[in-house]
């Protein structure tokens, strides 16, 4: 019998898992880890050859044989995503299952076909050490914990908190819930509204916003959150807190209610651990319906001092002042950013009046600026409104913002938006984000556009690096995960491009900003027909694909009318509302119409169109590098830094 089939005829163990390879069924420390049966015929490909490189091609005839027809890329990495979910792993540190680029996947940990030995329990008075990685070495601890809410008062529980710190880090799952600066990462998820009122929702979102805001500076070394897009799609979920902390990579998730009883509003809230399902903490409050901004402050401020006693004990002193001291102001507040999250031109319309009343009535609320200075930046990413429109109106929220609160984090990226976006300066917005950083680290939008900032200022490394953790902290963010993409474009890596958009795809399927990526990506590598297939892909709902592509003939034809069909729409509605003139350019030079091309790059010029903040680095823009035209323009960008 060969070293592979021994292995295929029994269980087969690597670090905490248990592997059946014939029935698929995969368990972690004797539980059972949901995984379909095809990522499950690819994880056993793999761990039967621990050790070896295994082909993409090799896995596509395991799992669909040579002659079938599939969409083999796409079905590839969503079985490789699972896997990868199941198992905890990370494709950019992995434990388990290593990329091998542009030949396949390794399984890189130690296989066996028993279970390791168990080492002694540690001594329950002992802390957590620390492994010679640097890594929380986790303490078991024989206390045991009952999913069920606590019947000690308030003042018993803050007597035990300093307990319950030591014995949480001692269970903490560090592994899969670290992330590479050895942070606990922890997700706020959706608070349920039980006020059986849909008017209401935007209580419960405001309390989600606020916790993840407020958490976020607890320790900023120590405590990793999770956005909210991310954590928006667990609303509504029947996951289980253990199926959201594999997808999310966290070792806590904090939920809650809202329920209106009478004038009455309470609100219960919860901490657990999401490797074992335990309750760690728990708490309930209660105040008139009227006095929201003070309950959602002080839940916030309660949770985040317990958790700087239970997780990262002597982090965290700073009390967690008033936002405003109007309620009406903070209910305007909370009703602005309601529908500032919903995206659409209306609703950041609304979002806007709302929080223009919010200080009409407290001037004085530099929350309120900073979401102001976003909201303004927000309508100009969306097309809402030309960038000198909106752009002076952001920069004096922001800069109020920053006047009233200068250890406001949000106040430091709003303002870093307009430096960089508008007034293109990269090393003032860099220094913003850096600072907005350092007060919240988990901040996902500072992460972001510092990435582009540094771009724009050649410090490549340090941008994947910002990208990157932008989207480990907004792991299900479409935006996210594309800009990861995008970057890598910008970078001229469009194979790492290609393999982000997948990753993307895998995840939203849908998304066409993804395709466009995927498309310019494909351009880059000189694979056209591929580039066609993401390009189709990118029509509007409704579209007949041969209207668009019928008379031409090859990949190279079908690109150029799909492109020549673009400009043509771009056109007919900058008839009716205000368009990008730097995206028209893109598109004429694709066109191979360079004076038309240069002649909208004036415009985005004289527009001031935060593109233009990129012009630079922008791979679309290869074709003019040598046209002195070009470089005039790009040294008018320089000049016009403000």
């Amino acid at each position: 019998m060969t070293n592979s089939e021994s292995r295929q005829a029994s269980p087969l163990f690597f670090g905490t898992f248990e592997f059946d390879v014939r029935s698929g069924e995969l368990k972690r420390e004797g539980q059972p880890v949901k995984l379909s049966p095809q990522p499950a015929r690819v994880l056993a490909l793999l761990v039967s050859r621990a050790g070896d490189v295994v082909l993409r091609e090799e896995i596509k005839a395991h799992l669909w044989g040579e002659d079938t027809f599939v969409d083999f890329e796409r079905g590839l990495n969503f079985c490789i995503l699972q896997v990868r979910t199941a198992l905890g792993d990370a494709s950019d540190n992995p434990r388990f299952v290593q990329t091998v680029p542009r030949k396949g996947y390794r399984f890189i940990a130690p296989v066996a076909s028993r279970p390791a030995p168990q080492s002694p329990p540690a001594a329950v008075d002992r802390p957590a050490v620390t492994s010679s990685a640097g890594a929380p070495s986790l303490v078991p601890s024989r206390f045991s914990w009952r999913r069920r809410r606590l019947p000690w008062t308030v003042g018993v529980l803050i007597a035990l908190l300093p307990l319950l710190g030591w014995l949480w880090l001692a269970r903490a799952p560090a592994a899969t819930a670290a992330d590479p600066g050895n942070r606990i990462r922890m997700a706020v998820l959706p608070f349920l509204n039980l006020t059986g009122d849909i008017d209401d929702e935007y209580l419960a979102d405001g309390l989600t916003d606020e916790l993840i805001a407020q958490l976020g500076g607890v320790s900023p070394n120590r405590l990793g959150i999770i956005s909210r897009t991310s954590v928006m799609t667990y609303r509504g979920t029947q996951k289980t807190v253990a199926e959201i902390g594999r997808e999310l990579h966290v070792a806590y998730v904090l939920e809650g209610s809202v329920r209106r009883d009478g004038g009455r509003l309470r609100v219960t809230a919860e901490l657990v651990s999401t490797a074992d399902q335990t309750q760690r903490w728990s708490d309930s409050f209660e105040r008139s319906a009227a006095d929201v901004m003070t309950l959602q402050t002080e839940v916030a401020a309660r949770v985040a001092r317990a958790l700087a006693l239970e997780l990262v004990p002597g982090d965290y002193a700073r009390p967690i002042p008033s936002p405003t001291g109007s309620a009406e102001a903070w209910d305007e507040y909370l009703r602005g950013r309601y529908w500032m999250h919903r995206g659409t031109a209306d609703d950041v319309d609304k979002a806007v009046e709302q929080l223009q009343s919010a200080l009409r009535r407290d001037p004085a609320f530099a929350a309120a600026w900073a979401q102001l200075a976003e909201a303004r930046h927000l309508q100009v990413m969306i097309g809402a409104r030309a960038p000198l429109s909106a752009y002076p109106d952001a920069a004096d929220a922001a800069a109020r913002a920053i006047t009233l609160d200068s250890a406001l984090a949000e106040a430091h990226v709003a303002s870093g938006l307009v430096q960089f976006w508008f007034d293109w300066s990269p090393a003032r917005a860099a220094q913003s984000f850096a600072r907005a950083l350092s007060i919240d680290a988990s901040n996902g939008a500072a992460h972001h556009d510092y990435a582009w900032s540094l771009v724009a200022l050649g410090r490549f490394d340090e941008a994947v690096q910002h990208i990157t953790t932008a989207r480990d902290l907004d792991p299900l963010s479409a935006r996210a995960n594309t800009d990861v993409g995008w970057l890598h474009l910008h970078l001229r890596q469009p194979t790492d491009a290609t393999r982000a958009c997948q990753h993307t795809l895998a995840i939203y399927p849908q998304s066409l900003e993804a395709q466009a990526c995927l498309e310019r990506a494909f351009l880059q590598r000189g694979l056209l027909a591929e580039a066609v297939a993401a390009a189709r892909a990118t029509l509007p709902a409704g579209t007949d694909p041969t209207a668009v592509f019928q008379p031409a003939i090859g990949p190279a034809a079908q690109l150029h009318a799909m492109w020549a069909w673009r400009l043509n729409r771009l056109q007919q509605a900058a008839s009716k509302r205000w368009v990008s003139p730097y995206q028209m350019a893109v598109h004429h030079l694709w066109l191979d119409q360079p004076d038309q091309a240069l002649a909208r790059l004036q415009d985005a010029l004289d527009q001031r169109i935060g593109m233009m903040a990129l012009l630079a680095s922008d791979p679309a823009m290869d074709p003019l590098r040598g046209d002195p035209r070009f470089q005039a323009l790009v040294d008018h960008v320089e000049a016009g830094r403000r």
